[in-house]
């Protein structure tokens, strides 16, 4: 059977289950449905229960809302048992038109108090309401779910509390009678704790029979409840509450008549702190308090000062102090109000104004923080309201008698501040020796948040005095002055402009700096900047903070761009919630998404989901708080699934819809920052027209992009100048490399650039201009990439590892809607093949196709020939033999005739290299050979290089047909061909191969002596590429050598790179390596396994059996044998390719390698 429940609705909600306990779910209004289950068991009218709890909602959307925070209470609440067995002992019943909590499957503290109080009721004699009232007040642990305003929660709260209140009258009053004085007094304690004002005299001397008080308490008096103190003075006892409303004021000797009045008003008067014109009263409640000062003041309006206060009388009980202690940092607080005063001036602290409110006999106006007179240094500023009654006159008073604090003009954010140390300190630093600084950003990096809380740490530290100037709602240029001159909240003078009023009031005084905040000012930067500049000069001691979407271009002014927040790495390393607790984007993330669902928490299920959501943002906070506030409906992976599921090119694709989605409904937030796009049409807006379709246009480039390239696509003769300006208005960030600058876009400002686009009709243009400028490009690289020279070829590669992004989109929109430029393109980045690019991205063969049908087979015979090449070059990696001997024999049959030497002995060439792969060595043999005596005749040091080029060919064709001194001829002979032409690569590759044969002759000392010079070479080259065969051949020398974890990263580091490229026949010799690796690791049967896995591969794709591998072969299959693995014969062993998935096994072998 299931555990009984309970369910605390006093003093907290909590639900209690065996060791199960809960206090947070999911929202408040789930918290708020559970509690009204609770207190009527039993099925509940659906209707009745979206009415009750979502007053304000449609009727559908309440249904709605009712449907999710159920669901969420059972995902929180039932128990495992109860969802395995279909809900037999569940806690909760449903069905189309009701729902609830089962009747007897749980017990509340509200049931139990309920039930003493019909107890007392029933009794016959005191004792036995006494038995039962001890009972209900030990089960009153609090008021009825603290913190819920719907009206059927206070309707309950007020009912148990006038039960509760009356239960502690009775046993008081009843102790008394019995004289039991200490459980009497423990009561009245009690009573005085909830706010009952009880008098002794009245509880010592009142009949029992009478014992049934009404009490009669404010609205303020029960939000100020708490436990009271006794204050022993001449006359009789006084109870002063903890939590009071101190009444002061002078001006005015009190008469017995007004005296009368305060007590009337339950006051109590301190009087060790009167004296004749002057007293302080306290009260339990703020209208007792408002209500005496209006009478005081209807005697004496002129000249009188009164003060409210609002707080603590009682210290830390630990340390004891005297009565008079107790309360004098409210008394202090109070008299320092008062002193500040002006005569016939009622001030009011802000606990007090929210007590206060709603009464409509009182205008208030907010005067602003202030340290007040006779308060120890360092205390927190007092926020003062100077309060008016309605049917008073307006009066100009003088300014306050206090010290100003301006960070009273400083908003206090509702949330939460992450990250941006760095910031902070940097900031901090230039503003101690700057005067202009401006924090530029992309919108909603958070430039406003950063500026706040740099103003408040330099308010609070009296660095600066600090003036926080809002600009995002002024629209014209114009109004810049008036603005700055209300945040400084000084009156205008007739005989100065504003202007004047400024700067009189800036260099008021000369011994303090001041800072301006101005906050939003890229849309008044050009009727501004001539204000600013003119405020700076006339105003030496004047500092200036900016926070802007552009800079302003005054002179010394100091930039501080703000990139977004740090964001995970994007690594193979597990995602835990550990490893991002310090991150800030994901800590912002957690942090807004408790706002709109309190038991939001980072764990292990939703760490990976949280962390992918904050690489797509980009770590931009607008964009994180946006989605965040999700969070109250969709878990981390549903949100990231709705971003990722609208990334498409086109609006119909939903690419666009992100923007939408990324939204909240806060009334409170500016507009331009409640969905991401209008963040971003508020800069988009700010442009010129030129600038837009500049901008509109620079959304096609991935990773970047340079000038050149700008100018280009983006169809502009000023390109730098654009450039400039989209990056002074944070639209575009830029890095500077040894050759010229880098520009890039956020991906979400890319995205909305593209939507633009789109609504201008831009994107097809724009795509072609984007893909014919990187053909261009590409064919002008290339001789770069595999030239001779070594740093050339260096530098060639560091420029395509920086367009390798938007080679891939060209190769793409080409492949679809161009085929001509993608296979022109393709044949060009052939070159770049293994530096950034991978084979599978270049789709050659479709490309291929795609031209000869749209050419109806008239294609340029220059074009077709490199194509044909190229196409059989992929399908040899892939193991494709059969395609890559139709397309070099097609090659073969159009160069028979060509006039150029150079042109047959290339397609012979390929034809060598598909007979090698198909088993005719001697094939192979004798159209290498051919090739080579046309290379011969190349001018050097070209000559050199073809010769390597084709000695590589003949020196493969050798080893796999077990020739190995004809190999390692070959493989010198390269070596020395590159050498001569300079190619330092081709040779650390001829070395590679030359290592390679001796590992397989078991020359393994002779082979390690070779590897350094490869190594060194790859070093002085700076060469960053993967080299996956190089891996290949040096991981099985390490593992032969007995280095086997070493040997075992270098043959996976090789089978991943083969993989990602689309290499298949690289990938499964890797496999045979990795197969050495589990045979000298002592597991033949996983050697065994990846030795039948490379054996169906190369069965199935009609490869030559290489005889270099056969020694292992046999060494697995013996091993295997003799560890008793089936099947240990060749024939047994057979395997074929339908089954396995070749993906799976390479998965497996690579998990776990970062």
């Amino acid at each position: 059977m299931m555990q009984e429940c309970r369910i605390r609705l006093l003093g907290r909600l909590q639900f209690e289950r065996g060791n199960q306990s809960h206090t947070r779910f999911r929202t408040q209004k789930t918290a708020s449905l559970l509690a009204y289950l609770a207190l009527h068991p039993g099925q509940q009218p659906r209707e009745l229960l979206a009415g009750l709890i979502w007053p304000d909602d449609a009727p559908e959307a309440g249904r709605h809302s009712l449907r999710t925070a159920f669901s969420s209470l059972r995902q929180q609440l039932e128990t495992p048992q109860s969802a395995s067995d279909g809900g037999s002992d569940d806690l909760f019943e449903s069905n189309r038109f009701a729902l609830g909590l089962k009747s007897g499957t749980f017990s509340t503290d509200v049931g139990d108090f309920d039930a003493a109080i019909r107890g007392v009721h029933r009794a016959s004699n005191d004792d036995e309401r006494a038995q039962w009232y001890s009972k209900a007040v030990a089960l009153y642990e609090g008021p009825f779910l603290p913190g819920f305003y719907d009206d059927w929660c206070l309707s309950n709260a007020t009912r148990l509390q006038g039960a509760f209140e009356e239960a502690l009258v009775f046993l008081a009053t009843w102790h008394h009678e019995r004289g039991e004085s200490e459980l009497a007094r423990d009561y009245e304690r009690r009573a005085v704790a909830a706010g009952i004002s009880l008098p002794v005299t009245e509880i010592t001397h009142k009949p029992v029979e009478k014992a049934s008080p009404k009490i009669n308490r404010s609205k303020e008096s029960e939000i100020l409840a708490a436990a009271q103190i006794e204050l022993p003075s001449t006359s009789e006892k006084t109870l002063i509450p903890a939590l009071a409303t101190l009444l002061a004021f002078d001006g005015m000797e009190l008469t017995s008549e007004l005296h009368k009045v305060l007590l009337t008003n339950n006051g109590q008067q301190l009087p060790e702190l009167n004296s004749e014109t002057s007293a302080q009263w306290a009260f339990s409640g703020a209208t007792g308090a408002l209500q005496s000062a209006a009478i005081l003041h209807q005697h004496n309006g002129q000249s009188l000062r009164i003060a409210l206060c609002t707080g603590e009388t009682q210290l830390a009980a630990t340390e004891r102090p005297t009565p008079t202690q107790k309360r004098a940092g409210l008394r202090e607080r109070a008299m320092g109000m008062l002193e500040s005063a002006q005569p016939g001036q009622t001030l009011c602290c802000e606990s007090t104004m929210l007590l206060l409110r709603d009464q409509p006999t009182i205008e208030s106006q907010d005067m602003g923080l202030f340290h007040l007179p006779g308060l120890r240094p360092g205390i927190t500023p007092e926020r003062i309201f100077q309060l008016k009654w309605r049917d008073e006159a307006p009066r100009d008073f003088a300014p306050l008698r206090a010290v100003k604090s301006h960070g009273a003009l400083i908003p206090q954010p509702l949330t939460r501040f992450f990250g941006r140390d760095d910031e902070l300190t940097t900031l901090r630093d230039l503003l101690s020796r700057e005067r202009l600084v401006t924090l530029s950003g992309t919108a909603g990096s958070g430039k406003t948040r950063l500026a706040l809380q740099i103003a408040h740490a330099l308010d609070s530290s009296s660095e600066k005095t600090v003036f926080w100037v809002p600009l995002a709602d002024v629209t014209r240029s114009g109004a810049i002055a008036d603005t700055i001159l209300d945040s400084l909240r000084v009156k205008r003078h007739n005989a100065l402009s504003t202007f004047e009023s400024i700067v009189q009031e800036l260099n008021r005084d000369s011994s303090q700096s001041v800072l301006l905040l101005l906050d939003n000012f890229e849309h008044l930067v050009e009727g501004g900047v001539e204000l600013l500049e003119s405020l700076l000069a006339k105003a030496p001691r004047l500092q200036a903070l900016v926070t802007s979407r552009r800079v302003l271009g005054i002179p010394g002014e100091v930039e501080l761009p703000l990139a977004p927040l740090s964001i995970p790495a994007n690594g193979s390393t597990p995602i835990t919630p550990q490893s991002l607790e310090n991150q800030p984007s994901v800590r912002l993330f957690c942090d807004r998404a408790r706002l709109v669902r309190p038991d939001f928490a980072l764990t292990a299920q939703n760490a990976a989901s949280i962390a992918e959501l904050c690489r797509q943002l980009e770590g931009i906070p607008l964009a994180l708080e946006l989605a965040a506030a999700r969070a109250g409906s969709l878990s981390p992976a549903r949100i990231l699934e709705r971003l990722q599921a609208q990334r498409g090119t086109t609006p119909e694709e939903g690419g666009f819809e992100r923007f939408d989605f990324l939204q909240t409904a806060s009334r409170t937030t500016p507009a331009r920052h409640r969905t991401l796009r209008a963040a971003l049409d508020w800069s988009f807006e700010a442009l010129e027209p030129e600038l837009q379709s500049v901008f509109s246009r620079l959304w096609v480039f991935r990773g970047g992009f340079t000038m050149e390239a700008a100018g280009e696509v983006g169809d502009t003769a000023n390109a730098l100048d654009a450039l400039e300006e989209l990056r002074v208005r944070s639209l575009l960030f830029f890095r500077i490399n040894e050759e010229e600058p880098r520009f890039r876009m956020l991906e979400t400002v890319r995205q909305y650039a593209m939507e633009r686009a789109h609504q201008r009709g831009e994107v097809d243009e724009t795509r072609r201009r984007h893909a014919t400028y990187f053909l261009k490009w590409a064919q002008a690289e290339a001789p770069h990439a595999i030239g001779p020279d070594a740093t050339a070829r260096l530098n060639s590669w560091n420029r395509v590892r920086d367009e390798a992004a938007n080679l891939r989109i060209a190769l793409v929109w080409a492949t679809e809607h161009a085929p001509e430029i993608a296979l022109q393109l393709a044949i060009a980045c052939h070159n770049f093949t293994g530096v950034h690019l991978s084979e599978r991205e270049m789709n050659v063969e479709r490309a291929l196709q795609s031209v000869e049908h749209q050419k109806n087979n008239e294609v340029p015979l220059a074009l077709l020939v490199s194509g044909l090449g190229l196409a059989a070059t992929h399908a040899s990696n892939r193991g494709d033999v059969p395609k890559q001997t139709e397309f070099s024999r097609r090659r073969l049959e159009l160069m028979r005739d060509a006039p150029k030497p150079e042109s047959r002995a290339w397609a012979m060439f390929d034809w060598g290299c598909a007979r090698r792969n198909s088993g005719h060595f001697a094939e192979s043999r004798e159209s290498l050979e051919y090739s080579r005596s046309i290379f011969e005749q190349a001018v050097p040091p070209r000559r050199f290089q073809l010769l390597g080029w084709t000695l590589i060919e003949l020196g493969l064709t050798e080893f796999y047909a077990g020739e190995m001194e004809a190999a390692k001829r070959a493989f010198r002979g390269c070596e020395m061909a590159f050498q001569q032409s300079g190619d330092r690569d081709g040779e650390a590759s001829a070395k590679a191969l030359f290592a390679d044969i001796l590992f397989h002759q078991g020359q393994l000392a002779e082979a390690q002596q070779i590897w350094p010079e490869v190594l060194r070479i790859e070093r002085e080259l700076g060469d960053e590429r993967e080299h996956p065969w190089r891996r290949h051949q040096e991981g099985n020398l390490a593992v032969a050598q007995g280095d086997l974890g070493r040997g075992h990263d270098l043959l996976r580091r090789g089978l991943r790179a083969f993989w990602m490229d689309g290499h298949r026949v690289g990938a499964v010799r890797s496999l045979m390596g990795l197969a050495g690796f589990w045979l000298a690791s002592k597991q033949p049967e996983r050697a065994l396994h990846l030795l039948r896995v490379e054996n169906a591969e190369r069965i199935s794709a009609g490869w030559p059996s290489h005889e270099g591998w056969q020694p292992l072969r046999n060494s697995i299959r013996r091993a295997a044998c003799e560890a008793k693995v089936k099947p240990t014969t060749e024939a047994e062993a057979e395997l074929s390719a339908e089954q396995f998935e070749l993906a799976a096994v390479i998965e497996s072998e690579l998990r776990g390698f970062e």
